[in-house]
C-alpha cells in the first residue's frame, strides 16, 4: 500500500512539474485577448482585448511596458507599422484610432493622434509598413484604403462576398492581402486597390493568415490548415481537421515554421524546412484567438482568458500545462454542490464581470452587490453614455428585463454584448444567485 502510495505520489509530480516546464502566463488584462501581435524586432508583444485595453509588453523580462484603456468599447483588431512606432486600433463601435509608441515606456501618450470612422461596419484592420496608409475591411465585404496624413479615404471597393475576416500589407506595400469569409485570398494594387491576383479560392471561408515573403499560412473555417506559395502558387503543407474552425496563425520571422491553432486549443506547429510537424497539442480549453512567434523556440497565443500564454513549440510536454490548468470559471460544469445560479453567472457573466468589490480590470464593472445599486454609479469604471446618463436601479425586474430585451433593446448603446436568457428558470437562479451575493432581497419579480 505504501509503495501504491508513493508510486501515486510521484506520478502527480511528474504531471505538476510538466504543467510548468517552459510556459509562462502573463496577467494584465481583464478579458479576452483577442490579437496579438509582435514586434519587427522581436522585442515587444502588443495585445488587444475585450476589455477595451491595448497593451505592450518587453517580451525579454514579459512585463508590462505600457497600458492603453481609455477606449469607448471592446477592442477587435490591432495593427502595427513595420517600424514599431505606429499602432492602430479598431474598436468594436466601429471607432478606428492612431497610437504614437514610439517612445514607449518614457512617453505614453494620454490621446490618439488621429481617430477615424468607417461608414460600414469594419471586421479588420491593417497598417502599411511605411505608416502612410490604414487599410479597413468590412463585414459587408467593403475595402477602403485611408490617409494617415491627411485623415481622408482614398479608395473604397467592395472586395468580398461578405466579410473580410483578414488584412495585411505586403513588406513593400505595394500589395495588400485580404482573406474573407468567401475563400478568396486576393492580392490587390495600393494604394489603388486593383486586383492583381487571386492567391487562392476555396471552398470554404478563410478564417485567418499570415504571410512572410511569398508564404502565406491560411486556416479555414471548415478546418484546413495550409502554407502556399504565392509565387507558383505551390502547396508547401496541408492538413484538415473537418469541423475545426481555424481560429489563428502565424510563420516564423524567419520564415521556416508555420503555427495554427483552432477553435478547440488545438495548436500545431510545422516545420516547412524539414517537412515534419513539430508538436501537436490541445493547450487550452477553447479557441486560439491569436497567436504569434515569439522567436524559432516560442509561440505567445491568447483566448478567452484574460492572460496570455508564451508556450515552446518543440517541447511535447507542454500539453500538461492545460490539461492540469484549474477549469475557467465559463467552464464550469453542472454539479448539484453548487448554486445553479451561480453556474449561470460563471457561464454567461464572469469573462466581462467579476463579484469582488475591488475587482475592475474587466470589461464590465463589478456585480459586487448590484442589487439595489444605481445603473451607472461606480466612480472607477468607464460606462458608456447610455448607462452615465441611465435613470434606474439594477434590481430583480430590470435585470430581468435586460436579460429577456437583450442589452441592445434594454438600453441601446451600452458596451455589453449581445447576451438573453430565454429560459425563466435559468434566469430565476441567476437573480436569485446575485440577490444572495447582495445580501438582500431588494425586489422580487417571480
Amino acid at each position: 500500500m505504501q509503495i501504491l502510495a508513493l508510486k501515486l505520489i510521484g506520478i502527480v509530480f511528474l504531471f505538476f512539474s510538466a504543467q510548468i516546464v517552459g510556459a509562462k502566463d502573463i496577467f494584465g488584462h481583464g478579458g479576452p485577448v483577442v490579437d496579438i501581435e509582435v514586434s519587427n524586432d522581436r522585442s515587444k508583444i502588443y495585445t488587444a482585448s475585450f476589455d477595451y485595453s491595448f497593451i505592450i509588453w518587453d517580451i525579454r523580462g514579459l512585463k508590462m511596458l505600457a497600458k492603453f484603456g481609455n477606449h469607448e468599447s471592446s477592442l477587435v483588431d490591432i495593427a502595427i507599422d513595420g517600424t514599431d512606432k505606429t499602432a492602430v486600433i479598431l474598436e468594436r463601435n466601429n471607432s478606428i484610432s492612431v497610437w504614437d509608441i514610439s517612445r514607449i515606456p518614457l512617453n505614453i501618450p494620454s490621446m490618439p493622434s488621429l481617430k477615424i470612422k468607417e461608414n460600414y461596419k469594419v471586421s479588420a484592420i491593417a497598417i502599411s509598413n511605411d505608416a502612410t496608409f490604414i487599410a479597413t475591411g468590412g463585414f459587408n465585404g467593403q475595402l477602403s484604403i485611408w490617409s494617415i496624413d491627411t485623415a481622408t479615404k482614398l479608395f473604397e471597393i467592395n472586395s468580398h462576398v461578405g466579410a473580410v475576416s483578414k488584412l495585411s500589407f505586403t513588406e513593400n506595400d505595394q500589395h495588400l492581402l485580404t482573406a474573407g469569409t468567401d475563400g478568396k485570398l486576393i492580392k490587390w494594387s495600393t494604394p489603388t486597390l486593383e486586383i492583381e491576383d487571386l492567391i487562392i479560392n476555396l471552398n470554404w471561408g478563410i478564417r485567418s493568415f499570415d504571410d512572410n515573403n511569398s508564404l502565406i499560412s491560411i486556416g479555414t473555417s471548415d478546418g484546413k490548415m495550409l502554407v502556399v506559395d504565392s509565387n507558383d502558387k505551390k502547396t508547401i503543407f496541408e492538413q484538415i481537421e473537418l469541423n475545426q474552425p481555424v481560429t489563428a496563425t502565424s510563420i516564423s520571422h524567419t520564415a521556416d515554421i508555420v503555427s495554427f491553432g483552432n477553435i478547440n486549443g488545438r495548436i500545431l506547429t510545422y516545420d516547412m524546412i524539414l517537412g515534419k510537424i513539430i508538436s501537436d497539442n490541445k493547450v487550452v480549453n477553447g479557441p486560439i484567438w491569436s497567436m504569434n512567434f515569439l522567436d524559432k523556440k516560442q509561440i505567445v497565443y491568447g483566448g478567452l482568458d484574460d492572460f496570455i500564454s508564451v508556450v515552446p513549440i518543440n517541447n511535447q510536454k507542454w500539453n500538461f500545462t492545460t490539461i492540469l490548468q484549474n477549469t475557467r470559471e465559463f467552464q464550469t460544469a453542472n454539479n448539484s454542490r453548487t448554486h445553479v445560479g451561480e453556474i449561470h453567472f460563471k457561464r454567461k457573466c464572469s469573462v466581462c464581470h467579476s463579484i469582488d468589490l475591488s475587482h475592475n480590470n474587466k470589461a464590465g464593472p463589478t456585480l459586487h452587490k448590484i442589487m439595489g445599486r444605481q445603473a451607472g454609479s461606480l466612480n472607477d469604471y468607464n460606462y458608456s453614455d447610455a448607462l452615465k446618463n441611465a435613470n434606474f436601479v439594477w434590481d430583480t425586474v430590470t435585470i430581468r428585463e435586460l436579460f429577456e430585451q437583450g442589452p441592445n433593446e434594454f438600453i441601446p448603446g451600452s458596451k455589453m454584448p449581445l447576451q438573453v436568457i430565454s429560459q425563466s428558470n435559468d434566469l430565476n437562479a441567476l437573480l436569485d444567485y446575485l440577490e444572495k451575493l447582495s445580501g438582500e432581497h431588494v425586489i422580487t419579480d417571480k
